[in-house]
């Protein structure tokens, strides 16, 4: 069961001491683990004693236990390779008297085209992909705040990363928070750090993404989704009201002309700040010029093994697709085509049926 999961899983006791992972989770943990012996919460949080217990948000395996029914939260897993925001799922398994005893976990990071190699300097031939471009290399050498702004899929986090790559602070870590899913008050305690409880016997300090980001670069992402009160929190770093050494990128998939923006309700003071040098990204259909060598890079990177050939008329199929999803749709419609492939060859018919109908449609 653990196995045939392609995301980092683990079982957890009632008692939150691991009894099994995959390798998936054993590749994301540096902490030593000892099966029956090493608890979750010292893997994951480096906390002695339950996220809950130590005053931190409420615990999903505690949730699932109390009403036998999944559970998902976001946290931040600070002590795993890549440190950052995971989606963290958490499905009950009851034994045979009915009884939840134990857990299953899984661990999807967060962030927009998580796990993608940068592509954006390679295939940029649209004009709008080579005006985001100069502007992210004007910046990268300046500590100004950056806004990124695009749909979902578009590369938002990966751009992030490329103008940490060529700025000074490319030395330095990039840790990057996504605000989906997180709970209204939470961003203090995840930028800034909290105590971990009260209680002398087990006091210690979580450390925020400010002392992780130190020297580096904190992505923000989704930052129109935060409510009233952490708006104010990210105010007070924007205003230097909180001592930091670090460069802030936000992004946001609303244009910043939309009235989702103003829906959003964003601050003046916060909007203006974040917002003082915009970059943004076009969506996959109005890069046309740029889809082929895409998909021809992507094809490589989740196809590693096989030589396998984009037809041309599978070419002009993927052109015609508006892909709403963006590069992440793009990507999923590949791993598609290449399991439907026994050959080397992708062809039209090997593309998922929304992709091949949609295409169709369009010609």
């Amino acid at each position: 069961m653990l196995e045939a999961n392609p995301l980092p899983a683990v079982i957890i006791g009632s008692d939150f001491r691991v009894q099994a992972m995959n390798d998936a989770c054993r590749s994301l943990v540096t902490t030593k683990v000892t099966p029956g012996r090493t608890t979750c919460h010292e893997i994951f949080h480096g906390c002695p004693v339950p996220t809950e217990g130590a005053g931190l948000r409420s615990c999903p395996l505690r949730r699932c236990v109390r009403c036998r029914n999944p559970k998902r939260v976001q946290h931040y897993h600070q002590v795993a390779r890549g440190g950052g925001s995971h989606l963290v799922t958490v499905y009950p398994l009851p034994d045979s008297d009915g009884e939840v005893r134990a857990v299953m976990q899984t661990c999807h990071p967060l962030g927009d085209d998580e796990g993608f190699v940068p592509i954006m300097p390679r295939v940029a031939h649209s004009q709008e992909m080579r005006d985001a471009l100069d502007l992210s290399r004007r910046v990268a050498g300046q500590d100004l705040t950056v806004l990124l702004t695009g749909e979902s899929g578009t590369g938002r986090r990966q751009l992030a990363k490329w103008i940490h790559d060529i700025s000074p602070r490319r030395s330095g870590p990039f840790v990057s928070l996504s605000c989906f899913g997180l709970g209204e008050g939470e961003l203090g305690a995840e930028i800034f750090g909290d105590q971990l409880s009260w209680n002398a016997e087990v006091a210690g300090y979580r450390i925020g993404l400010v002392d992780a980001a130190r020297q580096g670069t904190l992505y923000i992402e989704e930052v129109a989704d935060l409510g009233p009160k952490d708006q104010r929190t990210l105010l007070r770093l924007l205003r230097g009201e909180v001592a930091h050494d670090l460069r802030l990128i936000c992004s946001t998939r609303y244009p910043l002309a939309s009235d989702a923006i103003r829906r959003a309700r964003l601050h003046p003071a916060l909007f203006f700040r974040i917002a003082s040098y915009p970059i943004p990204i076009p969506p996959i259909r109005r890069r046309s010029e740029d889809l082929p060598a895409l998909a021809r890079i992507l094809l490589a990177e989740v196809e590693p093994t096989r030589r396998m050939v984009l037809e041309p008329e599978t070419l002009t199929a993927l052109m015609h697709c508006s892909f709403p999803g963006n590069l992440v749709e793009l990507r999923s419609a590949l791993i598609w085509a290449t399991l439907m492939t026994d050959g080397i060859s992708i062809l039209p018919d090997h593309l998922p049926p929304r992709i091949h109908e949609s295409s169709l449609s369009n010609s």
